[in-house]
């Protein structure tokens, strides 16, 4: 009977051991279970952090190209103004002188009239002469 016990208790002691052993093992694989899921769980996550990333990247590359282009265009638009402007300027300054000279040429004309009828009433013309000349070096400058 004694040993009866005694083998019954030693049972029981390896039972509850076996038991422990068991609900360690079990323990442990839950763990291991829940570490590989968040594992998994932060693997996919970093899938889509580096995706969402990669968009916004794609997106401010996007945006700095347009910029630039838009920059570009900008650059050509006043680089053509520019250009208009100084066609404009050419063709008004070419115009100025064409005026100038037309000018110049009817006064010149008007003044040899003046010299030839001062030369036929018999006036002093040398005057008249001195002050053409200088009129011209005055518009030649």
């Amino acid at each position: 009977d004694k040993l009866d016990m005694m083998r019954r208790w030693e049972d029981d002691i390896q039972k509850s051991r076996q038991a422990q052993i068991d609900r360690k093992k079990a323990q442990r694989a839950r763990d291991k279970a829940e570490d590989a899921e968040t594992a998994k769980f932060l693997g996919e996550w970093c899938k889509v952090l580096d995706k969402q990333e990669s968009e916004e990247n794609n997106l401010k590359d996007q945006a700095a190209r347009k910029l630039a282009q838009e920059h570009l265009k900008m650059v050509e638009i006043q680089r053509q103004k520019k250009m208009a402007e100084r066609h404009s300027d050419l063709s008004v300054a070419g115009h100025a002188k064409k005026v100038m000279e037309a000018d110049t040429l009817e006064f010149h004309a008007y003044a040899e009239k003046c010299i030839r009828d001062y030369s036929t009433e018999g006036k002093n013309v040398i005057p008249l002469i001195k002050e053409l000349r200088d009129f011209r070096k005055r518009v030649a400058e």
